[in-house]
């Protein structure tokens, strides 16, 4: 990703618990490993950045201003600088 527009779009985000077992060939041990669950998305022009984080149950508006930048050892970053609003679905 050169520039923050790279973001604009639908993103998946899972977390995960910190089990260190293997996962077995089970599907239903696989699915206990899962925490949380979003869709990112994210809306971009030139640095205006509007978008939400959605989850089953609820959600988060999103409205700021996004810059690329970087972090040590040349890896890319982007920086948003906003307000989060909370709201019920």
């Amino acid at each position: 990703m050169n520039n923050v527009a790279d973001l604009s779009g639908k993103w998946t985000y899972r977390s995960f618990h910190n089990i260190p077992e293997k996962v077995t060939d089970s599907a239903e041990h696989a699915l206990k490993l899962f925490f949380a669950e979003a869709t990112f998305t994210f809306d971009l022009v030139d640095t205006k950045l509007t978008g939400s984080i959605d989850w089953e149950g609820g959600g988060l508006d999103l409205s700021g201003v996004a810059r690329n930048g970087c972090v040590a050892g040349g890896v890319s970053s982007r920086t948003v600088q906003g307000e989060v609003q909370i709201v019920a679905q």
